[in-house]
């Protein structure tokens, strides 16, 4: 079940007990996701008076990038994005990033000596 939720000033909490979940597995990275490739825009919402600046990706990047399981598209044809699942993938992404690049300082080093 996925739901379009609005929030003003209040965490968001998504359903993550165990109880609920099944195929419970470490999540594979190795398929051609890169968080380099899912930009971060600056927009406002064409009916927002106020033209409040928002920041966020777009829907039809991530379709673009095959990353449809954060898309939702509702009855109208309009998409939304699972944000969470989308920062969860950007964040291990540049950890696994991070962990390269010591690795490739750490062999520069001992290379030295």
């Amino acid at each position: 079940m996925k739901k379009i939720v609005n929030v003003n000033d209040s965490p968001v909490y998504t359903t993550s007990d165990e109880r609920l979940k099944e195929n419970i597995d470490i999540a594979d990275f190795s398929k051609s996701f890169n968080a380099h490739d899912i930009e971060i825009k600056e927009f406002n919402f064409k009916d927002d008076e106020n033209k409040a600046k928002m920041y966020g990706v777009i829907a039809q990047n991530l379709l673009d990038h095959d990353l449809s399981e954060l898309v939702y598209e509702d009855e109208n044809g309009m998409y939304s994005v699972d944000y969470t699942s989308l920062l969860l993938l950007k964040v291990k992404f540049l950890e696994n990033e991070v962990e390269l690049l010591k690795y490739r300082l750490e062999k520069l080093e001992n290379k030295d000596k």
